[in-house]
């Protein structure tokens, strides 16, 4: 069986999961160039970028605390309008909780890089609809991303962009979501076991653009 650990695969090298305890800088103050360098040097990211997304975080930042609480992540501009934000806030936090350190907000942007390997994309990419973290994706990892796709739940962002009216069409009854979960199943998997992340990247080999739309800007 494939193993996966997507913690650490957020470049080509391994990147540590420290505690951010080197956050010291004030709000509208550089990061210090020293640990710009360092988080340069375990990412994708040059460390003129790292400025600019400590900027970022920063801004972000509301409480002050170097840590972006759940609501805080969800206002995060390319996650606004994102069906999945909660699901990527709680995936790339350290607990679930979706409350992201500066390393785990690093991580996130890094992920969705377009500088980012397919490797690493295709990994975070499986992470993300494995929702239950069992390494296979079934029946009700497909459904919790349906649910996402077509606001069929109270699960939303409600930081998002107000629903419109055609929006409303598109929600399904959970008879619905079960079936086109059995159906993405079946298409992949045959035996219905379950996807597993060598099947899900067959899977992708055969969506080009999959990876390629699976990505925001730094």
């Amino acid at each position: 069986d494939v193993r996966l650990d997507h913690r650490g695969l957020s470049s080509d090298n391994t990147f540590e999961h420290a505690e951010d305890k080197t956050m010291s800088s004030g709000r509208g103050l550089p990061l210090p160039a020293e640990q710009a360098n360092q988080y340069a040097g375990r990412t994708i990211f040059a460390p003129k970028e790292i400025q600019s997304l400590y900027k970022r975080f920063k801004d972000l930042d509301v409480s002050g605390n170097d840590i972006l609480e759940y609501e805080e992540c969800l206002a995060v501009d390319e996650l606004r309008a994102n069906p999945f934000a909660p699901r990527i806030c709680e995936l790339f936090s350290e607990d679930g909780s979706g409350s992201l350190t500066f390393t785990n907000f690093l991580d996130m942007k890094s992920a969705f890089s377009k500088k980012a390997s397919p490797e690493v994309r295709l990994v975070w990419a499986f992470a993300l609809w494995d929702f239950d973290g069992d390494d296979l994706i079934g029946i009700p990892d497909v459904k919790c991303g349906v649910d996402l796709i077509t606001n069929s739940t109270t699960y939303i962002n409600e930081t998002a962009l107000p629903l419109k009216e055609d929006d409303l069409l598109e929600m399904l009854d959970p008879y619905e979501l079960e079936e086109i979960a059995k159906a993405v199943i079946l298409e992949i998997d045959p035996e219905g076991h379950g996807i597993d992340f060598l099947a899900f990247k067959g899977a992708v080999d055969k969506m080009p653009d999959f990876l390629f739309n699976f990505g925001m800007p730094t």
